[in-house]
This record gives C-alpha cells, structure tokens and sequence, in this order.
C-alpha cells in the first residue's frame, strides 16, 4: 500500500504542488487502508482510499471521491463515503455445485 500511496501523492502533487494532504482515518475490521484528502488549490477535495485484502488475491481494492471544500454536506458526504469503504469485502467466487454439473462433458 505504501508504495501505491506514493505514486499517487507524487502524481497529484505534480499537478498542484501547492496541494495539502491530510489522513482519512478508517477502521475497516478485515482489510488494511489507508485513506487521504488531498485539498488542492482548486477549493475541489479528493478523498483517496487503498486497501489490501491480505490475501494471495492479486488485487488490491481503491475508491476516490471529489467533493466541493465548501460543501454544505462534505461532513453527511464523507461518513457515507467511509462507510462504504469499510463495509466493503474481498470475496472469492466459488461457482454453485449446480453449475459445474451442468457443464458439457467431452
């Protein structure tokens, strides 16, 4: 994750360099996250997330979000936002018993 967060802090500071970077705290109860505000210079916020499932998975989970600074309902917007995050899961497709029988046989 550190290394995915990197690359995207220099790529969004590349394009604002006078952009402020603060934490998005989460606390998701499976995945390990770390979340970011960037407060760019444009008053438009981006609300970054990455996580690892811990798996041997191969995938790794991001969400974004841009949010007006002066939002009336940034507080309402960002509970949610966070909220979708953590609740979110890595489930591994396991197809029905029903489909494999019903597969053609050579």
């Amino acid at each position: 994750l550190d290394g995915e967060w990197k690359a995207d802090q220099k790529h969004y500071l590349q394009k604002d360099p006078a952009a402020k970077i603060a934490a998005f705290p989460l606390h998701h109860p499976k995945l390990d996250c770390r979340g970011f505000i960037y407060q760019g210079g444009d008053r438009i916020d981006d609300v970054v997330v990455f996580c690892d499932p811990r798996k041997h998975a191969g995938v790794r989970f991001s969400w974004s979000m841009a949010i007006a600074a002066d939002d009336p309902t940034r507080v309402q917007v960002l509970t949610l936002f966070r909220q979708v995050v953590e609740a979110s899961q890595y489930l591994k497709y396991v197809p029905p018993a029903s489909a494999a029988s019903a597969a053609p046989h050579p």
